[in-house]
């Protein structure tokens, strides 16, 4: 297990739990982060993903594949590209194939991959918009991916939550086309009763 937290000098710090002695060691320091902006990790077969934001608030993509040989660059973080997404200091990331921040407006937007094929030779595709308003400065941001077969409701393919000024919470849902396959589909909003 593995844990992304801003170290003292406010940059992202990985740590590593190990179940065999029930201790933390510190694993990779991930150099020019936006500590305070938060990480987002997913894994997939033997692949790591993260989402960090860099210094100069520009979305960064980092990859490690732990099934290459120890002396293998791949066993290593690997910095993807970073996207031109203007994003807020301070502002909140989370995703796994596509990702959700707070842009320098206020605004929730996303950005998906133009391909994922090979993470190293991925690409970024525009900047969407998620919110329909500003949210507060610093909000917490949360999506699920849903793929049609997994969902009850089969035409939900992202759902983000993230704070309105005023505090509200607010769930944004993107469908799919009426066809089940078009992109980008459209966007609702619903605020969350608690």
């Amino acid at each position: 297990m593995s844990l992304y937290a801003t170290g003292t000098d406010g940059t992202i710090h990985e740590y590593i739990f190990d179940d065999r002695t029930n201790s933390w060691t510190e694993g990779s320091t991930f150099p020019y982060t936006d500590g305070f902006s938060g990480a987002s990790t997913w894994s997939e077969g033997p692949s790591s993903f993260l989402f960090t934001v860099s210094s100069s608030q520009s979305l960064e993509f980092w990859f490690r594949d732990y099934s290459a040989a120890s002396s293998d660059d791949g066993n290593r973080w690997q910095l993807g590209p970073s996207s031109h997404a203007d994003l807020m200091q301070n502002g909140s990331v989370c995703g796994q194939t596509g990702v959700a921040f707070q842009s320098s407006s206020g605004f929730i937007q996303g950005s998906n991959f133009t391909d994922f094929t090979d993470p190293g030779e991925t690409r970024w595709d525009t900047s969407y918009n998620i919110s329909d308003q500003a949210a507060i400065n610093g909000s917490a941001v949360s999506v699920w991916f849903f793929y049609s077969y997994a969902h009850a409701n089969p035409n939900i393919m992202f759902q983000a939550f993230y704070q309105k000024d005023g505090s509200e919470i607010e769930e944004a849902i993107r469908t799919w086309g009426p066809d089940n396959k078009t992109v980008p589909g459209t966007w609702t909003y619903n605020s969350v009763p608690v």
